[in-house]
């Protein structure tokens, strides 16, 4: 088989699967790449697949999949992301907080530092409220 031809079937497989799922990409699991060689295998069976032509069929099998799943789901795993980032600094602000009173040579640093934290929360939460479409005044511009 040429490139091209494999490059084909890749499509076909995703063209496929997509059809009977839109979210087929989003509940795979790791051995999924298996499951489409064996597919690959058996529909061109008649065409005698090489294990090379195999390992090229998996080889764009993988970039296509990152291909679609970036298309589809890179803005929504971001906004996930977005919130655990705002989780994980929520917990360092805390902890700085049950640690900041041993800090007594520069007081202004400190309070300085839990200010931060503070006003860090405040730009990613602002960011997720834009994101989420949950300021009102950005909801007519948006629309």
């Amino acid at each position: 088989m040429t490139n091209d031809e494999i490059k084909q079937a890749v499509e076909e497989y995703f063209k496929e699967r997509l059809a009977k799922d839109s979210d087929y990409l989003d509940h795979v699991s790791d051995s999924w790449i298996d499951d489409a060689e064996d597919w690959f295998v058996e529909n061109y069976e008649n065409k005698n697949v090489s294990f090379e032509e195999g390992c090229e069929f998996r080889q764009h099998a993988r970039k296509r999949f990152d291909e679609i799943y970036h298309e589809k789901y890179d803005e929504r795993d971001a906004k996930y992301c977005l919130r655990r980032i705002s989780n994980v600094i929520k917990t360092l602000h805390g902890n700085y907080n049950s640690i900041k009173h041993y800090f007594k040579k520069f007081n202004t640093c400190t309070e300085l530092v839990a200010y931060k934290f503070e006003e860090l929360e405040k730009c990613l939460q602002l960011l997720d409220d834009i994101e989420n479409n949950k300021v009102e005044s950005l909801k007519e511009k948006i629309e």
